[in-house]
């Protein structure tokens, strides 16, 4: 385990560094809201944008953040639905706006949460929603920004997710139509592993960007109070009555997550593909040192998931899930998308 301790020490020489330029995708709740607030703490003058729900949520955080560090700008980004691609298009247009033709982005944080037990639960995109979220949603953002993030000295994707828990995956079906591939327990399986591989092809296609899976393990968050359908007694018993005994028994403090998501975001450990001979390099997610892609477990440990994945390195079934990801990012933004 990376200890607690040697993270903070690194993370206390940000202030020294030059500004950093964020984007975060599920600061307003949750994992996503102690990295943010971590970030706004532990660093100078950043600019971050931040997408959110609701002009309300964005104004009551950005507040947070001023008090926490006043020197930061918070640039509030409406994004009323991540389970929907075109939200997530429409705001990472309105971040490359913004930036301008010499603008650049350090940091894309990705970390929108949206919970259901139903099966399959299809957006009017056709997309299921859980998987649009978990995966879809987050690579249009991610490619959609990587021209900023290749301008940047350092730019970083870092997606917490599960990593390390890859799963399954149906070459047959890779949209997981059938109700059998679809759900919370298959598609949480299918978006970690679409997630890694999709994440390994982009760190070739972009050696001078890194990408950063995580599992930040389990941690007390406030996701259950938002599902519509949830009913006050369920969310009542999820988080007075279950969530404390859990996370009195299991949980890291949202404060450490933070604080370690930062570090992802910023060690010189997670180097790009075209440093991968940096002394300090980590082993990838293919376990290969220096590959662009990490994938990192709760305790802050590179992990490789090559009982899993290997085969379908092998095989080529990861080519066949870059391509689907692809193709239904185009169905749905149309050829603009690149």
């Amino acid at each position: 385990m990376v200890a607690l301790s040697e993270i903070q020490t690194s993370n206390s020489t940000l202030k020294s560094s030059r500004p950093l330029t964020a984007v975060v995708a599920g600061g307003t709740h949750g994992i996503g809201h102690a990295f943010l607030t971590s970030l706004a703490t532990l660093t100078s003058s950043p600019k971050i944008y931040i997408l959110g729900r609701t002009n309300d949520s964005l104004t009551t955080l950005i507040a947070t953040l001023q008090s926490l560090n006043p020197s930061g700008t918070y640039l509030p980004i409406l994004a009323p639905d991540l389970t929907l691609v075109t939200t997530a298009h429409a705001a990472a247009r309105a971040i490359i706006t913004a930036e301008g033709p010499s603008g650049h982005v350090d940091i894309l944080f990705l970390s929108p949460g949206y919970l259901s037990f139903r099966g399959r639960d299809p957006s009017p995109e056709g997309l299921d929603r859980l998987m649009a979220i978990r995966l879809y949603s987050r690579m249009q953002l991610t490619t959609d920004l990587l021209p900023l993030l290749q301008r940047s000295r350092q730019g970083r994707v870092v997606a917490v997710l599960a990593a390390g828990k890859e799963g399954r995956v149906f070459p047959d079906d890779l949209g997981a139509k059938d109700p059998k591939h679809s759900g919370p327990r298959a598609a949480a399986g299918v978006a970690t592993t679409y997630t890694t591989l999709f994440l390994e092809q982009l760190a070739r296609w972009y050696p001078g960007v890194s990408f950063v899976h995580t599992f930040p393990g389990i941690v007390k968050t406030n996701l259950f109070n938002n599902p519509e359908q949830f009913g006050p007694v369920f969310r009542f018993v999820v988080n007075r009555v279950v969530g404390p005994v859990v996370a009195g028994l299991l949980a890291i403090p949202a404060e450490e997550v933070g604080a370690r998501h930062v570090w992802y975001a910023t060690s010189p450990r997670f180097v790009p593909v075209e440093k991968k001979e940096a002394e300090e390099a980590a082993v990838g997610s293919d376990g290969k040192k220096g590959s662009g892609v990490y994938t990192v477990n709760e305790k802050s440990e590179t992990i490789q998931s090559d009982k899993v994945l290997q085969p379908y390195r092998d095989s080529g079934i990861d080519q066949k899930i870059w391509d689907h990801v692809q193709t239904e990012l185009k169905r749905i933004i149309g050829p603009s998308h690149e």
